[in-house]
């Protein structure tokens, strides 16, 4: 076998640790997506993104909240999502205690004091279960204009110009061009 025919046939070592890194790292993505997007559609639980900085510092704006259904009676310091009483969103808030009548007082970490209102323990619509920080922004940019430029329209040209590539070389170099090298220089026989 010739040099050049041991060198074809063996794939440099970082090469094939960079491919394997892809590959883990597409399974990762994939599996990530699926949890994001199967979650909420398998249970009642619901992805909030954060908007203001009213729970400083424990959940800041941007920040994406994974809200679980109660499922046991919510305690002092529970971070609890319900509906605004005065409005038509979400409020994410602590518990900072309850009234002689069992309502829930709440409070934002870092408001001076507590909501104006009381809440009746039915109206708490879940608690935070788990946090992801800043991807809020990242939610919120794919959902303008220039969002859907960057995160649709940008990887489609991409795809597009590498699918381009490999039909342009089908067409030049005809099947050819995808042989395995191995096998040109293995038909050959071997090399002293």
């Amino acid at each position: 076998m010739t040099a050049r025919g041991r060198h074809l046939r063996t794939e440099p070592t970082t090469r094939r640790l960079l491919r394997a890194v892809a590959s883990v790292g597409q399974v990762v993505l994939v599996l990530a997506a699926l949890a994001v997007i199967g979650l909420p559609m398998a249970t009642d639980y619901q992805w909030r993104t954060v908007v203001t900085g009213s729970m400083r510092p424990a959940i800041e704006p941007g920040d994406v909240i994974l809200a679980a259904p109660l499922t046991e009676a919510a305690q002092v310091g529970d971070v609890v999502v319900f509906a605004d009483p005065s409005g038509d969103r979400d409020i994410v808030h602590r518990i900072s205690g309850f009234d002689d009548d069992g309502m829930v007082i709440t409070k934002g970490d870092a408001n001076n004091g507590v909501d104006p209102w009381a809440l009746a323990p039915e109206e708490l619509t879940g608690s935070v279960v788990f946090q992801v920080p800043k991807v809020g922004f990242l939610v919120e940019a794919m959902d303008s204009k220039t969002g859907i430029v960057l995160f649709l329209v940008v990887p489609a040209l991409a795809i597009i110009a590498a699918e381009s590539r490999v039909w342009y070389r089908f067409i030049r170099y005809g099947k050819e061009a995808f042989d395995s090298p191995q096998g040109r220089h293995a038909a050959g026989g071997a090399a002293a």
